[in-house]
């Protein structure tokens, strides 16, 4: 992000180096930077179990999602694009429909998988009536890889309002 343009308050396109660079310093920096830090690892390095957990800190990096808003802008390219190749507004349609799922899908897991991590040792989560009912048998017990599966088909579900009930919330923070 220290190489992108971008828009001042009248609209025009900053294009120089050195006040791209501050821009960036001020607007999203702080967050990029807290958002990719390993605390685990710095947690072990240093000796802090508390620094370890951060599970505080781990919510840093939920700002990152506001930055994907901008992905909004490339509504305009998509439409230049759509103009110049002509394909059938159906297929557009669906292909949005489809990708827009998808995306929502994704977030709804991950936002879903986080809520099961973020929450206390004390209270039982959905993960673990997951584990219990799918990963009983298995000696290396269950993966965030099966975490994952396991949260995108409950948002699957969910999105798509067919629910089967076999993923379920089980405390109030993941039922909220």
């Amino acid at each position: 992000n220290f190489f992108l343009m971008y828009q001042d308050r009248n609209g025009k396109w900053v294009g120089r180096r050195k006040l791209i660079i501050r821009h960036y310093l001020r607007a999203w920096f702080s967050v990029d930077l807290l958002s990719i830090l390993p605390f685990e690892i710095v947690g072990e390095i240093v000796n802090d179990p508390a620094l370890q957990r951060a599970k505080i800190l781990r919510t840093v990096r939920l700002l990152r999602l506001l930055k994907l808003l901008r992905i909004l802008r490339a509504s305009r390219i998509i439409d230049r694009w759509r103009h110049s190749v002509a394909i059938s507004q159906r297929s557009i349609g669906m292909t949005s429909v489809f990708t827009s799922l998808t995306i929502l899908v994704h977030w709804m897991a991950c936002i879903f998988g986080l809520l099961a991590q973020m929450t206390g040792d004390d209270q039982r989560t959905w993960r673990d009536k997951f584990e219990t009912d799918y990963f009983a048998d298995l000696d290396t017990g269950v993966t965030n890889v099966d975490v994952y599966i396991g949260a995108a088909h409950w948002a699957g579900q969910t999105l798509t309002s067919i629910g089967y009930g076999d993923v379920v919330a089980v405390n109030t923070a993941e039922r909220f």
